[in-house]
């Protein structure tokens, strides 16, 4: 099959598809995203990378993709991520990070998604997660948690969901 002969992202795309709002590499063999695979793609609004073999992002990935509103990196091996990942998407609103290796995060790694409206976080290795973690999110409608390793949540952990209508833990 084409697609598992594809190991990585290309560089400078948008010197070819400048205008580029879509970007699908999903079911490949890629390994890891870098700074460069995304760069100048300021009207991008949706990247799907789901089932692919990503172990590794780059600090600085998605910092020039400032219109993403979807962000699909599920179904991959990533082991971490850095608490500035998603900093610059300010519209994002669907972000799915799971499947994956997650074990933990920074309780500021969602600060800056004020639109977010979905997230999900299932199927990774979580014991627990920081109670502070959804505090910038009021518009978090739903969040899907379930098949991790849940020690213990925070009992003030969406205190800050007012507009939650979907929970998933188990």
């Amino acid at each position: 099959e084409f697609n598992s002969l594809i190991f990585s992202l290309p560089i400078n795309v948008a010197n070819v598809f400048p205008n580029l709002n879509s970007y699908t590499a999903a079911d490949c063999t890629i390994k890891k995203i870098t700074v460069e695979n995304f760069k100048n793609l300021r009207k991008l609004k949706a990247v799907d990378l789901a089932f692919n073999e990503i172990a590794a992002v780059a600090d600085g990935a998605f910092d020039d993709l400032m219109e993403l509103t979807s962000l699909n990196i599920s179904y991959n091996k990533i082991l971490a991520l850095n608490e500035n990942i998603f900093s610059k998407l300010s519209h994002l609103q669907v972000l799915i990070l799971g499947p994956n290796f997650l074990s933990t995060l920074s309780n500021k790694i969602f600060e800056n998604l004020s639109e977010l409206r979905e997230i999900n976080l299932s199927s990774n290795r979580f014991e627990t997660i920081n109670g502070e973690i959804f505090k910038s999110n009021s518009k978090l409608e739903k969040i899907k948690m379930e098949n991790n390793d849940f020690v213990s949540l925070s009992p003030t952990m969406f205190d800050h969901s007012i507009n939650l209508k979907s929970l998933n833990l188990l």
